[in-house]
């Protein structure tokens, strides 16, 4: 949702040059509203040309209804002077106020005046224009239609449903109902891709913008409902992103402040039954289908997004509305900016004659309150912002727009504010009164707040992926070529299976060579036989004869039978049994397997450890002994513990694991191979850091997560700069 508040027209300070010779008069076609906030009445003005609002104080309304063409300035003075006397009001006050109202287009003005006017105020838009890309870079809008006509279709068609009381209780059961099965089914949370995989990324992305798209809808729905007009829908860049928006302003003009605050709750609401939707689809839904995956990342944006960020009333969105409206406090967020002016002005320059906010008294902690507490969450999103985006950036070398980016954001959020202070105190200067006890208290708090922020100990890591593989591994190999056939392999071994030693894992067939371990058995018994019958005959020169043909065939017989017991294939010792075939053996039924062909791996049950892939920018900050922690994508729900033994400054050529390379949705970019399965060569100098793992029975082989090494504690202050300035060599070369 995007509403431009109720501008309003306080009254300025500063000496006013225009010379207005007579009172102009009011538009015709402003339409206007009377309104209670906060128990005061007020005005609520429209422009239908530029869909801008203003609300006027009784006193300023009061002018307005004057300037009918005819009534000059005493008249305004008079009529102010009777029905407002506590109100301080003159001639300069009063001009000021129309001048106001003329820049705001509410005003009639015509001839070569109003050609002038119309061109200043379209060099005035342009520098806003400007000055708002300048200033809010991360967040800003383009419009792109009216929606007016659509909405109405809509609102005829599935209005009458959508507000209906059965709707209510629907909406009620759906809730109750999606938050019994999340619970029932909660343990399936962790069977989902990675959070931060670049699938994952298009899955919520592409949740994010269809929700974002429904929002907007319920918005200008309920807007509809209740009269108001809906002209402009468009694009929100957020940190780049494209969102959508729907201006429903037009609710300023709605008298009733229940109303106000449904339509500003309706994008949080429609938000919710999606979430709600999702988690149904997601819970009845194979796990990591696509389905499946792209409903579990719109319950997370319809939820996360909504706690975080939309219904939040620290940043600008519905949340903050609806708080604006609770409290009627209007422009809530700029009232606490100008109140914390105010109080800068009044108790620190010295400036008696400081104007305080309209409606602020009585609720000056309140709105300070606010103003401080938005302006602390503001500089953490951004600062949460500017790090998602130098980490996304970083490993293909474009760390530096992070950086830019965090730049930026200072300048905005400190340098900014200052410069217009510096620049006020030099354009006031003959109205300070510099009270130093009070600007040195200021200056120690900040100083003393920004030192304990900046001194807050954090832990400086190394975040990098990693993949399990046992500590002990027996790689099997065919070391004489045969045949599978399920004759001889009545019950095939399957992956994960527990075996003893000398356990037979496979029988290979191979004719040619069983045929000659017959023929030779059969022939070395042949000669066994006519021995025999030569010493019974007492022939000793044929039984020599015999012997030594016989020891001939005996030694053709031992190889041959060795290379046929080969065919038998064994556990080398007690553990668990991988096959590293490209398809389950009982696929490979009547396969013909080549000498040296892959075939099973051995390894003891629970002794693993984790090598990780450190690039050459982070390899110099890992030292023997550093603690390391390991969150593994299947046992995501808990972190197992290492540590560095030894540090390798020798690079890899060649990684251990296809599940390293980008091709596989890896973090290391890898050389192109004719084959993807060989596409293991490093693009850039790496290293793989072996970690050992206590024992436990729920790892496997190949498993893949992330390893974050503990460098050392340091302050934040100095972990933002070291990032800065490594940013800068790595991205720019200095």
């Amino acid at each position: 949702m995007s509403a431009n508040q109720p501008n309003e027209l306080p009254l300025p300070t500063e000496e006013i040059q225009d010379d207005l010779r007579a009172l102009p008069k009011t538009r015709r076609d402003v339409e206007i509203t009377e309104q209670v906030y906060y128990g005061k009445p007020c005005y609520v003005l429209k422009d239908p040309a530029s869909m801008r609002y203003y609300r006027l104080r009784p006193p300023e309304y009061a002018i307005y209804q004057m300037l009918d063409g005819k009534a000059n300035m005493d008249d305004v003075l008079r009529m102010l002077l009777d029905r407002f006397p506590n109100e301080e009001y003159d001639r300069q006050a009063v001009m000021s106020f129309i001048i106001m109202l003329r820049g705001a287009n509410l005003l009639h003005v015509s001839g070569e005046t109003s050609t002038e006017f119309l061109l200043k105020r379209k060099h005035m838009m342009t520098r806003g224009f400007f000055k708002k890309l300048h200033s809010e870079f991360l967040f800003y809008r383009i419009p792109v239609m009216d929606p007016n006509r659509l909405l109405n279709f809509l609102h005829r068609w599935i209005g009458g449903f959508l507000f209906s009381r059965f709707m209510g209780f629907l909406v009620l059961a759906l809730l109750a109902g999606a938050v019994y099965v999340l619970f029932d089914n909660i343990d399936k949370l962790h069977q989902r891709q990675p959070l931060l995989s670049w699938l994952n990324l298009l899955y919520f992305g592409a949740a994010f913008l269809f929700i974002k798209v429904i929002h907007e809808f319920g918005h200008g729905l309920t807007a509809k409902h209740f009269g108001c007009e809906v002209h402009e829908m468009g694009i929100l860049f957020l940190v780049f992103t494209p969102c959508f928006y729907c201006d429903v302003s037009d609710s300023w003009m709605i008298g009733v402040k229940g109303r106000r605050m449904w339509i500003t709750a309706a994008g949080i609401l429609v938000e919710m039954v999606l979430s709600c939707l999702a988690v149904y689809v997601w819970a009845f839904t194979e796990p990591k289908t696509v389905i499946n995956q792209f409903m579990l990342n719109m319950m997370i944006v319809a939820s996360v997004n909504t706690i975080l960020f939309n219904g939040n009333p620290l940043l600008r969105y519905d949340g903050y509305y609806f708080l604006m409206d609770l409290l009627e406090i209007p422009n809530l967020k700029q009232k606490g900016t100008n109140y914390l002016k105010y109080l800068m002005q009044r108790y620190v320059l010295g400036m008696e004659r400081a104007d305080k906010p309209i409606d602020v008294e009585g609720r000056e902690i309140t709105v300070l309150g606010y103003a401080v507490c938005s302006a602390i969450y503001r500089w953490f999103i951004m600062f949460v912002i500017v790090l998602l985006v130098w980490t996304f950036l970083d490993p293909y070398g474009w760390g530096v727009i992070g950086a830019i980016l965090a730049v930026g954001s200072i300048y905005n959020a400190f340098v900014t504010p200052l410069v217009k202070m510096a620049k006020f105190a030099v354009t006031q200067r003959q109205q300070l009164r510099i009270r130093l006890a009070t600007a040195i208290v200021l200056v120690l708090a900040v100083g003393l707040g920004a030192y304990f922020v900046l001194a807050i100990p954090i832990e400086q890591t190394v975040d990098t992926q990693c993949v399990i593989r046992p500590r002990q591994a027996h790689p099997i190999y065919v070391s004489q070529a045969g045949f599978i056939e399920s004759a001889k392999n009545p019950q095939l071994i399957r992956d994960g299976q527990a075996v003893r030693k000398d356990d037979i894992l496979l029988v290979l067939s191979n004719p040619q060579l069983e045929y000659e371990v017959s023929d030779l058995q059969l022939q070395i018994d042949q000669l066994n036989s006519q021995k025999a019958l030569a010493e019974n005959l007492e022939d000793n020169e044929t039984v020599l004869q015999i012997e030594a043909k016989r020891k001939g065939l005996q030694a053709q017989y031992d190889r041959a039978r060795q290379n046929y017991d080969k065919l038998t294939i064994r556990s080398p010792i007690d553990g668990m049994v991988q096959l590293r075939t490209p398809v389950p053996l009982a696929n490979l039924d009547g396969s013909f397997m080549p000498l040296q062909s892959a075939l099973f791996v051995v390894y003891a049950p629970g002794e693993f450890e984790a090598v990780a892939a450190v690039n050459h920018r982070d390899n110099g900050f890992i030292e023997s002994g550093q603690a390391v922690q390991i969150k593994l994508w299947s046992l995501d729900h808990e972190i197992l513990d290492s540590r560095v033994v030894e540090n390798t400054n020798k690079p890899v050529w060649k990684m251990f694991s296809p599940a390293f390379s980008t091709v596989y949705g890896g973090e290391v970019a890898t050389m192109p191979a004719a084959k993807a399965e060989e596409a293991l060569e490093p693009a850039d100098r790496t290293y793989e850091l072996v970690l050992p793992l206590a024992k436990d029975a729920r790892l496997r082989d190949g498993l893949v997560g992330r390893a974050k090494i503990i460098i050392e504690q340091q302050t934040l202050g100095r972990t933002v700069y070291l990032w800065f300035i490594q940013v800068l060599r790595q991205d720019l070369r200095l």
